[in-house]
């Protein structure tokens, strides 16, 4: 062996403390300062002189049979290595995970994913906090990132970064705001416990309508229809609360409108929406709404069977008839969800972009009416709900005898859902949604099924459009426990500790006593 061999062969040991001192540094910061770099280099270098050295002088160990042997199972492990390495470097820069949820509650929404994948400017969230982020919030803001390489999110202790929170006008922990360009606007606020742990989640529906709002640079103001009786905007039993939670989550601004004492629109009106009136509207009311969709504006109209609101020479100019009967169910598919013939269940929808999301899906408007159009000149009519064959419309009142009378009844299917668009001049437009129920969009009804996703997009449609991006709702974890009574849990506490192992140790016997 040659005497260089001696000093060359110990290259080896600083060669790969070079190498993986620099290659751990960088992996930990994320950065390729140039320490860091000299380190890799030195280690590569010194291990490329110590393998030329054990090459170049020790030629006949080379030649043995067992160098070969060991040297073959030498490059297959690190071949196996290189590629192990590269498959995690694949699967790490370009992530992918398969949600096996049923309600896709790891997966965003359709709506967030096209607004992401169309941003067109760097967008940053930013949550200030002192703990430790909930893992569930990095894993939601995770997927905002990975779908669009503008949008970038940051854990922020406003103690150590006390100028960017003044930035902000932070005034509380758990505050997520997002910036987008020279703008910023408040997500949310978490609530946190006495630790400073969260309470609740970041919500994709709020966060999706923020960095909607913010990239459009414009909020939207609907007026709700009050003084005839109809629901209130407060939280109580059959109040809307729960609708006007949802719109104001998407960036809406919600407020209630009496036209008795007003007498006019305010100016920033987008749209007005008439809840269920139990009184009929006066006719100042009523030629004020009729003048304010000839200018362009919108409305979406909500009214309940035998209910007269008084809107006759509106509705006429849009052909719009409503049928005052109450449609009854008699196909037995509301029996199964716990629901009689007078709460129709609807599972066909027209062709328009407000139902377009609801395809495969049910929903359910208890005590409704019939909704009939007549052409009418520079008027688009859609049907958005449609009832089954099995249905007709009961002129009885009395719920307790509900049968079909061909003398007073008329026999389905009907329209109980219409949305509407009718030419003004100018290039203008104005948009109508009459729907035959208002409960519906009731605390209760509206989160049962799809009712609350039809009258978000409802809404949604009429303020922005075909393009509006529809039914975002928070989704639940549904309960899949499975709840045994005494009887089944004694049943399969017996089964499983007596009866098969006693059964298997029979076998077992029967088995040996054979083979003996």
């Amino acid at each position: 062996m040659s005497k260089y061999w001696l000093y060359l062969k110990y290259l080896f040991i600083p060669s790969v403390f070079f190498l993986v001192a620099g290659l751990v540094a960088q992996a930990i910061t994320n950065q390729s300062a140039p320490l860091y770099l000299g380190l890799i280099t030195a280690g590569a270098t010194l291990l490329i002189v110590w393998l030329a050295s054990f090459l170049f002088i020790n030629k006949a160990f080379w030649l043995k049979r067992s160098t070969q042997t060991n040297a073959n199972i030498l490059l297959s492990s690190l071949a196996f290595l290189v590629i192990l390495v590269l498959l995690n470097y694949l699967a790490f820069r370009y992530s992918y995970h398969i949600d096996l949820t049923k309600n896709q509650l790891h997966t965003l929404a359709p709506q967030s994913q096209e607004i992401l994948k169309n941003l067109p400017q760097n967008a940053k969230a930013y949550v200030f906090l002192r703990a430790q982020p909930d893992p569930d919030d990095r894993e939601l803001l995770n997927s905002y990132a990975h779908l669009s390489p503008n949008f970038q999110y940051e854990f922020v202790d406003p103690e150590i970064r006390p100028a960017l929170a003044r930035q902000f006008a932070v005034k509380s922990l758990g505050s997520v705001y997002l910036q987008y360009a020279d703008k910023k606007l408040l997500v949310q606020n978490l609530q946190l416990d006495p630790k400073g742990q969260t309470l609740d989640r970041i919500s994709e529906v709020k966060l999706t309508s923020t960095l909607e709002r913010i990239v459009k640079n414009s909020q939207q103001t609907i007026y709700i229809l009050q003084g005839h009786q109809e629901p209130s905007l407060l939280p109580g039993k059959d109040s809307i609360s729960e609708a006007v939670a949802i719109l104001k989550d998407k960036g809406y601004i919600v407020k209630a409108l009496n036209l008795a004492q007003e007498a006019k629109f305010p100016k920033d009106i987008n749209s007005i929406l008439i809840i269920g009136p139990k009184k009929k509207l006066l006719k100042p009311e009523a030629d004020l709404i009729k003048q304010y969709s000839d200018q362009g504006g919108n409305v979406l109209l909500l009214v309940d069977p035998w209910i007269d609101p008084g809107l006759d020479p509106f509705l006429d100019q849009w052909g719009v008839k409503l049928d005052p009967r109450l449609v009854v169910d008699a196909s037995s598919r509301g029996s199964q969800i716990g629901v009689g013939p007078e709460s129709p269940v609807i599972f066909q929808y027209g062709e328009h972009p407000i139902t377009k999301p609801l395809k495969n899906g049910n929903s359910i408007f208890p005590l409704t009416r019939a909704i009939g159009t007549i052409k009418v000149k520079g008027v688009e009519a859609n049907p958005l709900l449609i009832t089954d064959n099995k249905t007709w419309a009961s002129a009885s009142r009395n719920s307790d005898k509900i049968t079909f009378n061909p003398q007073t009844d008329l026999a389905g299917p009907f329209d109980i859902g219409v949305a509407l668009k009718r030419k003004l001049k100018e290039n203008k437009e104005s948009k109508l949604v009459v729907v035959g129920n208002s409960t519906f969009a009731t605390n209760g009804w509206f989160t049962t099924l799809l009712d609350g996703d039809f009258f978000i997009n409802s809404v949604q449609w009429l303020n922005e459009g075909d393009q509006a991006n529809l039914s975002i709702r928070a989704r639940e974890s549904q309960n899949r426990r499975i709840v045994l009574t005494s009887a089944q849990f004694s049943s399969l506490f017996w089964l499983s500790i007596l009866l098969f192992p006693l059964l298997g140790l029979i076998l077992a016997i029967a088995s040996w006593w054979k083979r003996r």
